[in-house]
């Protein structure tokens, strides 16, 4: 490596001025990339890791100015305007590649431009290294993809090709935007290697920029940990995984659910990155801090050496600096010396003696009949046109499986492989095309009108985009709301029953808010001990005149001249809705005034919450859980998992855990099944899937989970190619067989 970074970024400020404040979304970032290094930024959603990434390309938009600071490249200082001169040194791979390729050029003409622009190349020079670039990228036929559209190419390759655009330009530095966020953990893995192999091929220098802790331990040199703008810890990957120096740092890796036992909870980092308006003079963590004392709140830290000299690490934390004398196990371990209103937090965030939900054996076998039972099931899509002859999809290809009460059953695999669709199939979102679903042995695949009313109110679903189920012009209360408008809720008595035989009641009829039930014999007016009886949540209470029910007051009247037996509810519907859904607001953790607020003005992990009150609204038994977590920073991703557990605990609902992070399916199912085109290859105990994997494929989904998470520690098993995404009818499943890669942890050299 050369003496002189090839970056050098110092006291770096950009500021966003907006008509109510300044938010200073960078705030004093310094740190250097040598040659061939690759260095991370981590940190959460919000903390300024892409805005980091833009200043140093020159890409800030207003209202965003880069106020102060210094960005020197290979010694020149970019921020004086000298940004054009290197613009082809300097390249950018973001996380979307669909907002990176254009829908209406082919890939290959886009190769060509950046070609044209940054080489000066034209004509068949510059196709013939549009497709040696996509050869080096990884993209199998080469010749003929060029001339493909992005919509042609699986998320995996459209990144590829993002990347060979990026490699067309010919640059010294690689600044990769979150570049697998999307991906599956296989594909990941690829890009991951990918990169790794063109560094070393191209002596490319790289800044990694993820929330991923897992991806920063298997893929950088140094980390830079940010957060609200900030600095926080500079440190060698391997250093800063064994002995973080930082309470965020620490919190983060804490996060991580490979790094926690299935049985307890994920430890989390209460609240929100605070959105970084004005100078800092105090430490913006604080708020947050398990560690915090009382100068936290006035001091801005600074700064300080960690770990032996010469090791290159700095963390800007009071609890390094010599004026405060205080380590961070001093601090946890004296309650007295922490604030009061951070007393209690390290112990919140280590999850106490909680447990994971679930109830099925520990080997997966159980006495109990399933709750819910899928047999050969199969879902197509027909996508026959009068132009195209193409056999149907097969989505869905002959799945046999149980799930039982209280358990959560994991479902993972590639995108493309069903998962999804299964899910869909099994609460009646999408019609199976031959096999059955029994609940309770009850089949549900071919449910009339009415029937089939009844078993959606049973079931729900959270999809991995909380937008899929929130309108922008509904507040998120109207939107939780919806269902129970959709199915008239309340579900009001739909029987009476007399335990001594004094009101022989027969079917129920509903008028407005009260349940008249016909009597043939009142018992003379006399009054009767009667239960009402709600059929969907089973609860039973035996009332009198007046006593209430769960869902406001009953009154019960027994009118002898009209042999009839009356239960009327004395709140209107409407009062008993918007009482339920502040319910439901307070059982995911937002509050009542969130009933007004729009989909907009949430976090995504706020937003995630709203999907999942809104599925538990109309109290379903069976949830399933689509990708629920895979677009969430670590920190918010561990509270979500809580929630969800901690509502099946409180609740007692069956989960189907979709997901292709298998860590986090690790920490929350009971049981996995993993999924590949269509088929279930894999079925047994969560524990046994992943310490000792059947089938060559789950063993390529382990091997492939990033960092010191992974259960796997041996060479990791490559599979060849992209995922084959759906098989028509027809098609066998070929193999991808999986390919050896020693694992190597970047972080550990």
């Amino acid at each position: 490596m050369s003496a002189d970074p090839l970056l050098a970024v110092e006291d770096l400020r950009t500021v966003f001025y907006t008509e109510r404040e300044e938010i200073h979304a960078v705030d004093g970032v310094s740190f250097t990339i040598d040659e061939g290094e690759t260095v991370g930024l981590v940190g959460e959603s919000g903390s300024g890791k892409s805005v980091t990434a833009r200043s140093i390309l020159g890409l800030v938009d207003e209202p965003g100015v880069i106020e102060s600071g210094s960005i020197h490249f290979r010694g020149e200082d970019l921020t004086e305007g000298r940004w054009e001169a290197h613009r082809g040194d300097i390249a950018i791979v973001f996380q979307d590649p669909g907002g990176s390729l254009n829908p209406v050029y082919t890939v290959g003409n886009q190769i060509r431009e950046a070609l044209r622009i940054h080489q000066g190349l034209r004509g068949s020079e510059a196709r013939d290294r549009a497709v040696a670039l996509l050869e080096d990228v990884g993209i199998p036929d080469a010749r003929r993809r060029v001339g493909e559209y992005p919509h042609q190419l699986s998320g995996g390759m459209q990144q590829r090709a993002v990347i060979a655009m990026a490699l067309a330009c010919d640059p010294d530095l690689l600044v990769c935007d979150e570049p697998t966020t999307a991906l599956d953990v296989t594909i990941q893995a690829q890009i991951l290697d990918l990169l790794d192999d063109l560094q070393r091929e191209e002596d490319l220098a790289i800044l990694f920029i993820t929330h991923d802790m897992g991806v920063i331990e298997d893929a950088t040199d140094r980390v830079n940990v940010i957060y609200a703008g900030e600095v926080v810890e500079r440190a060698p990957t391997g250093a800063l995984f064994e002995n973080p120096a930082h309470p965020y740092t620490r919190a983060l890796l804490r996060s991580i659910p490979g790094r926690t036992p299935p049985d307890e909870q994920l430890p989390t980092i209460e609240g929100e990155v605070p959105t970084p308006t004005g100078r800092a003079t105090d430490c913006r963590f604080a708020p947050r801090c398990p560690a915090a004392f009382g100068a936290c709140e006035r001091v801005h830290p600074e700064h300080q050496s960690v770990g032996a000299p010469g090791t290159d690490r700095t963390a800007a934390c009071l609890l390094h600096d010599d004026e405060f004398d205080r380590t961070l196990e001093e601090a946890v371990a004296d309650p007295d010396g922490l604030q009061e209103s951070f007393r209690g937090r390290e112990t919140q965030a280590d999850g106490g003696d909680a447990t994971a939900a679930g109830t099925a054996d520990p080997d997966g076998a159980t006495d109990a009949d399933p709750f819910l039972s899928a047999r050969d099931l199969r879902t197509y899509y027909d996508e026959r046109t009068l132009l195209s002859r193409d056999p149907p999809v097969k989505a869905v290809d002959g799945v046999s499986f149980d799930v039982y009460e209280g358990e959560t059953l994991g479902l993972v695999g590639e995108s493309g492989c069903g998962k999804t669709t299964l899910g869909r199939t099994l609460v009646g979102l999408e019609s199976a095309t031959s096999g059955t679903v029994e609940a309770e042995g009850r089949e549900v695949t071919d449910l009339g009108r009415g029937e089939r009313r009844d078993w959606q109110r049973r079931v729900g679903m959270v999809f991995q985009d909380p937008e899929e189920s929130l309108n922008d012009r509904q507040t998120v209360g109207e939107s939780i709301r919806e269902p129970l408008d959709a199915h008239g809720w309340p579900f009001l008595p739909v029987a009476v029953e007399s335990p001594d035989g004094a009101v022989d009641p027969a079917e129920a009829t509903v008028s407005g808010d009260a349940v008249t039930v016909a009597d043939g014999d009142a018992n003379g007016g006399r009054e009767a001990d009667i239960t009402v009886r709600v059929r969907e949540t089973d609860h039973e209470v035996a009332v009198r005149d007046g006593l209430p029910l769960e869902r406001g007051d009953v009154s019960v009247t027994v009118d002898r001249d009209a042999a009839t037996v009356s239960v009327s509810v004395a709140k209107s519907a409407e009062e008993m809705r918007r009482e339920r859904v502040f319910d439901l607001l307070g059982r995911v953790g937002l509050q009542e005034q969130h009933y007004y607020r729009y989909p907009h003005q949430f976090s995504g992990g706020q937003r995630q919450r709203v999907g999942i009150a809104r599925a538990l609204a109309l109290e379903p038994e069976f949830l399933v859980l689509d990708e629920p977590v895979s677009a969430l920073d670590v920190s918010v991703q561990a509270r979500i998992i809580n929630l969800l557990e901690e509502i099946q605990n409180e609740l007692g609902l069956t989960y189907l855990f979709i997901a292709h992070d298998l860590a986090v399916v690790r920490h929350i199912a009971d049981r996995v099944a993993v999924m590949y085109l269509g088929n279930i290859v894999e079925l047994g105990p969560a524990e046994a899937v992943y310490t000792d994997p059947a089938h060559p494929y789950t063993l390529s989904l382990l091997s492939a989970i990033p960092g010191s998470g992974s259960p796997w520690s041996g060479d990791r098993m490559r599979l060849r190619g992209a995922p084959g995404g759906v098989l028509r009818r027809g098609d066998a499943a070929g193999p991808r067989g999986p390919g050896g890669r020693p694992r190597v942890r970047r972080g550990g050299r």
